[in-house]
């Protein structure tokens, strides 16, 4: 009975929703396309390229606007929006409010990438909003481009190839003694030696372009620290700037050579060498790392040393009092202050080889680890090549896949050695003689001769952004080439590099003095 009653009681209840219910669904039913939609008018933005260059820090913009809708532009407002450098993050600042600019100052400094812009149009009417996002570069002449170091009858001289747009086609332009048009005041610099531009981390004041790139000049009168983007002095925060501590900084410091890698070394000629971490931490130059105790004794390190990008462990660096390899710190060391032995060679020992170092450097290979390539001079003028791999970008240490003695043309005459610029397997070495330029191949030992220039004798040769620069000098005129190759297959010659189009500008200049170093900016 009980049971009955429940039944029952469930039964008139969901009769009752049911009866509700009905009327409800028919009147949705019978609505459905009662509504009126209107369509709201939307703005087609275009005239606006996606990227503009200005040397002024001006822009004028007519943009086309194309509604869907007849509406008065009277009834949109305006804004172009730029996004300030600075802090963590940018900083959104409206220049203007015109439908158009005119010649309209953007309120930033030059830097060396580009402002976002962002061009926004409201429908007062609606509220709606329709954008158009853009990229503008503030620069100069001289923002980017490739500096040049000459040596005039033993004053240096700073030149540049400048890359910049005319009439909306960028090439590169050829100038002469670049920091006078800066305006700098430089006093002259004896006895040129190299000039050197690397990434550090930006903690020293608020310039943010000024703390990233450094640029140093170094010759026999002294080491200069410019500013990257002005190119005006800047000793307040010169070398000295960059070691932890004054007591530190030596009093009698003369630099040669300043090496970087992501992480940064200094040379002096007194055979010190000093460590700089670069990439994450703001770790300065300290005490010299030519040690195996991480104080006294040092031993004489080489002016060269090669180092992989972001890792500051993997330098390779040489012994000249012992003639031995070391490596810089080892993997867990981020901010090393010493040198470590390596481990016992496959093919040679890397202590007491007897040999002096003539050049090493590193080259990635195939993009999964890096390769390092020295080439070393006996006693009797004979040369030899030592490989060495670093797997898994060096945290496997180092393997020895190559040791042999080098029996190339003319190679005892060699002033320059560089290794390919670009991804490879570092099988070739290249080297100037005169004004000549040899490959050879360390797989099937065969000399190729890729470059010549009779009549001339190359003052500098290297690889620039991953491209071979080579300088050559007439003694008889006073005038200075310089040209960027691309490296082909050998046994083919280099290739002049030429620039996109519209341009297709062949990077080749005889306007310069006698060429020791060029830095690309």
């Amino acid at each position: 009975m009980l049971i009955k009653i429940k039944i029952m009681k469930q039964f008139i209840y969901t009769l009752f929703i049911a009866a509700v219910a009905l009327p409800v669904l028919q009147a949705c039913y019978k609505d459905e396309g009662s509504y009126l939609y209107n369509d709201i008018n939307e703005i087609i933005i275009s005239g606006i390229a996606d990227e503009y260059e200005t040397m002024d820090g001006r822009l004028t913009i007519t943009p086309v606007l194309t509604s869907t809708l007849a509406q008065n532009e009277n009834d949109y407002t305006y804004e172009w929006i730029i996004f300030k450098k600075g802090g963590s993050a940018p900083i959104a600042v409206t220049f203007a409010t015109t439908r158009n600019l005119d010649n309209q100052a953007l309120g930033v400094p030059i830097h060396v990438n580009p402002y976002e812009i962002r061009y926004r149009i409201t429908d007062k009417n609606t509220g709606v909003k329709f954008e158009k996002i853009f990229r503008a570069k503030v620069s100069t002449m001289i923002s980017s481009g490739f500096l040049v170091m000459n040596d005039i009858d033993g004053e240096m001289r700073l030149d540049m190839l400048s890359y910049y747009a005319v009439d909306g086609v960028s090439r590169y332009h050829y100038m002469r003694d670049v920091l006078s048009s800066a305006g700098c005041n430089l006093p002259p610099q004896q006895g040129p030696i190299k000039i050197v531009s690397f990434r550090r981390t930006a903690f020293l004041g608020s310039d943010a372009t000024q703390n990233w790139m450094v640029l140093f000049l170094i010759t026999k009168t002294g080491t200069h620290r410019l500013h990257y983007t002005t190119l005006q002095l800047n000793e307040t925060t010169g070398i000295k700037g960059l070691f932890q501590r004054p007591i530190y900084y030596p009093s009698d410091i003369d630099i040669d050579n300043i090496l970087y890698g992501n992480s940064t070394l200094m040379h002096t000629t007194n055979g010190n060498l000093y460590h700089y971490y670069t990439q994450w931490m703001a770790t300065l130059f300290g005490l010299p790392v030519n040690t195996l105790t991480g104080g006294a004794p040092y031993f004489r390190a080489s002016p060269l040393a090669a180092g992989i990008d972001g890792m500051s462990g993997m330098w390779l660096v040489f012994d000249e009092d012992t003639k031995s390899f070391y490596r810089l710190g080892s993997d867990t060391d981020v901010t090393p202050t010493r040198c470590v032995k390596l481990p016992t060679g496959t093919l040679t020992s890397y202590e007491n080889m007897g040999k002096d170092l003539e050049f090493v450097d590193y080259i990635n290979f195939n993009g999964v680890g890096n390769r390092y390539l020295a080439v070393l001079k006996g006693d009797a003028n004979d040369y030899w090549c030592l490989r060495l791999t670093a797997p898994n970008m060096g945290m496997g240490g180092f393997v020895q896949d190559k040791w042999q003695q080098i029996n190339a043309t003319d190679i005892a005459q060699a002033k320059f050695f560089a290794v390919t610029p670009s991804a490879g397997n570092g099988s070739n070495i290249y080297y100037a003689v005169g004004s000549k330029i040899y490959a050879y191949n360390i797989e099937n030992m065969q000399t190729y001769l890729v470059f010549d220039k009779p009549g001339e004798i190359i003052t500098f040769f290297g690889r620039v952004s991953n491209d071979f620069f080579v300088a050559t000098y007439d003694e008889s005129t006073k005038v200075g080439t310089l040209g960027r190759y691309t490296v082909p297959v050998l046994p083919n010659q280099l290739q002049l590099l030429v620039t996109p189009a519209p341009a297709e500008q062949p990077v080749i200049c005889s306007e310069f003095g006698k060429i020791v170093s060029v830095v690309n900016k």
